[in-house]
């Protein structure tokens, strides 16, 4: 993920795919191509002009503010839609998709965190929401995932707003990883 000095946000998730084509591109440089636009309408086109058939499987996030955009490259589709305001939730799927127990579960979640509290309020919350593990039988259906294979690495809280830019991150498991405050570094992306 990442964010330009415009306080324009991209983010990317890889989609499961049967195989992965190692020759195409790395799907961190999607992060990297659109926060060199002028803003989210101007990635979206260029995302429905240079970049079907040339990435593996991945979802694209993007928003500056005044809109907010996800490119899904399935297997063989390439799909651009407009996200209207509210609480999306996006894995490694498709966006919002209630079937997968993740999600819903990160949905009703997100729902019930108490938004009158502030930004502060917003932050605990979101950082408890990250260091949950699944109650059921799939350690894959929690936030923080732990298994012998596979597990959550990092985490980030990123808040972008008129007044105040924050970024919260954990280097290692945020159950077992106490957050940082690297607001600092927006601060500076900012006065650049």
């Amino acid at each position: 993920m990442g964010v330009n000095r415009g306080g324009m946000f991209v983010g990317v998730t890889n989609r499961p795919t049967e195989r992965s084509d190692p020759r195409r591109r790395s799907r961190g440089l999607l992060v990297v191509d659109a926060l060199g636009d002028a803003d989210a309408e101007a990635v979206a086109r260029r995302m429905s002009r240079e970049v079907e058939g040339s990435y593996n499987p991945f979802n694209l996030v993007y928003a500056d503010g005044r809109r907010t955009f996800i490119t899904t490259q399935r297997e063989n589709r390439l799909e651009t839609a407009e996200l209207p305001p509210g609480i999306h939730v996006l894995c490694n799927r498709d966006i919002n998709d209630a079937a997968v127990p993740k999600i819903a579960s990160i949905r009703e979640r997100l729902t019930a965190l108490e938004l009158a509290g502030g930004s502060e309020g917003i932050l605990g919350g979101l950082q408890k929401l990250l260091r949950t593990h699944a109650s059921g039988s799939s350690p894959l259906d929690g936030v923080c995932v732990h298994t012998e294979d596979y597990g959550t690495r990092s985490s980030a809280v990123l808040e972008i707003g008129r007044e105040r830019w924050g970024y919260w991150f954990a280097e290692g498991a945020p159950c077992a990883t106490r957050y940082r405050d690297c607001s600092a570094l927006l601060e500076e992306l900012r006065a650049a």
